[in-house]
């Protein structure tokens, strides 16, 4: 999107609930017609140098939208924000991006993020963005190398990188001192965000006395995660408790259906599209 004047872009989390077998409803919550953001940066670091290019800061912010508030990121690297009252209004997105969309969904859930997460955070958000640098070039390249193309991953796994130099302007630093650690959260938070970025899939399976539930993302088991089960019986007797899939994605729930059986439902929070202002 592009905000009302010439400042970065931000983007804040959706959610939407995955209800099994194939119900799926996006939240709605109002909406204000324009939106500040409530300080430079809520957590982060000043001076921070990524790959060679130089920022006043990288870190996440706080969107106020009507009543509520939001984690948020920016997803411009060569634009200014704004802290003016009302700077922002929603738009139409302009980054397609599922790890991004996951990446925003998982840090809105944590209880407290620290320095070094907003400043790897805010790494990944100008990545999947595709976020360019103030002179043209995508701020995820290699100066040293003609600008080429760089991840998270390859050609050198951001856990692992060889020290920031002239010849090898790869990573994060601000002045006088690397940000390893931010270095290697920025790995950890692309394999979160990847691992989450994929088609959520519930399946209930309705046996004599329990019901079974499993979950995939992108079609792979997906473990430790909590599920609403809500099971009525066929005489109008309910039932909810939340269940903890195991390695296998698999949660089961021992159930009395009674003479009449039983239906059941399960239900979880699954990344949506962000939104962006």
């Amino acid at each position: 999107m592009s905000s009302q004047h010439r400042y970065r872009s931000i983007v804040h989390a959706a959610a939407i609930a995955l209800v099994a077998v194939c119900s799926v409803a996006a939240t709605a919550p109002e909406r204000a017609v324009a939106a500040p953001i409530t300080a430079s940066y809520e957590q982060g670091r000043a001076d921070v140098v990524i790959n060679g290019y130089g920022t006043p800061a990288m870190g996440t912010f706080r969107l106020v939208d009507g009543s509520e508030t939001h984690l948020a990121l920016c997803i411009e690297a060569h634009l200014a924000h704004s802290t003016e009252s009302d700077a922002y209004a929603a738009a139409a997105p302009a980054v397609r991006s599922a790890p991004l969309d996951a990446l925003l969904w998982w840090l809105d859930r944590q209880p407290a993020i620290d320095d070094d997460t907003a400043v790897a955070a805010a790494a990944l958000a100008w990545y999947y963005a595709g976020a360019r640098r103030s002179i043209g070039p995508p701020v995820w390249s290699d100066g040293a190398r003609g600008f080429a193309a760089i991840t998270p991953d390859s050609p050198e796994s951001w856990d692992a990188l060889r020290p920031f130099s002239v010849s090898h302007p790869v990573g994060l630093i601000v002045p006088g001192t690397h940000l390893d650690a931010a270095e290697r959260r920025v790995a950890e938070l692309h394999r979160i965000a990847s691992g989450l970025s994929g088609t959520w899939a519930l399946d209930v399976t309705a046996g004599a006395d329990a019901a079974t539930i499993r979950l995939t993302i992108g079609g792979s088991p997906a473990a430790a995660r909590r599920v609403r089960v809500s099971v009525v019986s066929g005489e109008g007797a309910e039932r909810s408790a939340t269940v903890t899939t195991d390695a296998d994605g698999r949660a089961t729930l021992p159930v009395t259906g009674g003479s009449d059986g039983y239906t059941v439902e399960a239900t979880i929070a699954a990344p949506g599209p962000h939104r962006e202002w």
